[in-house]
């Protein structure tokens, strides 16, 4: 199997634990794949995290698309986006 092309895994987690988990975790098992990188992104328990999942989907960045419709956002960007719509779905 070829590892030069680069791999990003995204964890999408209830908790800030879970963050510290594998933020401890996976260098030690990654560290023979150099070419995977990670995000942990944390919520605010498993409610926080439905909610946020169809609005981070909706403004990921595909890397490989053509259009002028895709988007480059930052995770703050989107993170900030995601706070807006669940303030706006509350009220």
């Amino acid at each position: 199997m070829n590892y030069d092309a680069s791999i990003n895994l995204v964890f999408m987690l209830e908790e800030e634990s879970a963050k510290h988990l594998l933020e401890a975790l996976l260098p030690k098992i990654l560290s023979e794949f150099p070419s995977v990188e990670y995000m942990c992104i944390p919520h605010q328990g498993r409610g926080d995290l439905r909610q946020s999942i169809p609005i981070k989907l909706k403004s990921w960045l595909k890397p490989r698309a053509s259009t002028p419709l895709a988007k480059t956002c930052s995770w703050a960007e989107i993170s900030a986006s995601a706070k807006n719509q669940r303030r706006k779905s509350r009220d």
